[in-house]
């Protein structure tokens, strides 16, 4: 299902991008130097074009940090320039769930009306 990988792959971005946070605010460096989201975005874009550009945006940022060597003084500035493609992210992951929900609620019918003649006939 293609929701189900772009959900997947918004998450994964979204984790990417949190673990790189978590190095930087430790005052570490990032070890990265080529885009480390660059596999997602095709994952996305059948389901949300806005949030597949996010990702490529923030895998942009984050090949910036780890190649100009960032640390915990640019911790702030980081978080500021990934807010608007986060929130994209997060509306991306929430269209994906939200197409996912009809097709769960007819699993869920289908099931019950299997279900339901053979309680009757027990």
């Amino acid at each position: 299902m293609p929701a189900v990988d772009a959900i997947n792959a918004v998450q994964q971005a979204l984790a990417t991008y949190l673990q790189a946070l978590d190095a930087l605010a430790a005052d570490g460096l990032l070890m990265i130097r080529e885009d480390p989201l660059a596999a997602y975005p095709p994952r996305v874009a059948p389901i949300s074009p806005k949030g597949a550009e996010a990702i490529t945006e923030l895998g942009a940022l984050l090949r910036e940090r780890g190649r100009s060597l960032a640390r915990a003084p640019q911790l702030r500035a980081t978080i500021r320039e990934a807010d608007v493609p986060v929130h994209a992210l997060i509306a991306a992951m929430q269209e994906a769930i939200a197409t996912l929900e009809p097709t769960e609620t007819a699993a869920a019918d289908q099931a019950r009306a299997v279900s339901e003649p053979a309680a009757r006939s027990a």
